[in-house]
């Protein structure tokens, strides 16, 4: 941003070019086999791998970490689905504890 006020407008341009080619993409991941693979591993070890998700956990209450505990089986994919989607799109979960498309 600093840079881009002190380009002049002539070079302004190739600023914006280098900047979007520069720019970073989340690889993209296939979700339903992710939550294959997460759902597949312990709840304590998919803490233990993804920091991220692991401070995301202790924001919801100890009830709330108990509750997923509990559920954190492959036959809870369905219900589990949208709430862990959101946090695999907010990059809560490694790359290691996912599968790309």
């Amino acid at each position: 941003v600093v840079a881009a006020l002190r380009c002049s407008q002539s070079n302004r341009g190739e600023f914006e070019r280098v900047v979007r080619a520069e720019r970073f993409t989340m690889p993209e991941y296939d979700i339903p086999a992710s939550l294959d693979k997460l759902l597949s591993t312990s709840w304590d070890q998919v803490l233990a791998e993804n920091p991220k998700f692991k401070a995301a956990t202790e924001n919801w209450g100890t009830q709330t970490a108990a509750n997923y505990k509990s559920v954190w089986k492959p036959e809870s994919k369905p219900s589990l689905s949208s709430h862990l989607t959101g946090y695999i799109n907010d990059g809560k979960f490694e790359a290691s504890s996912l599968v790309l498309k």
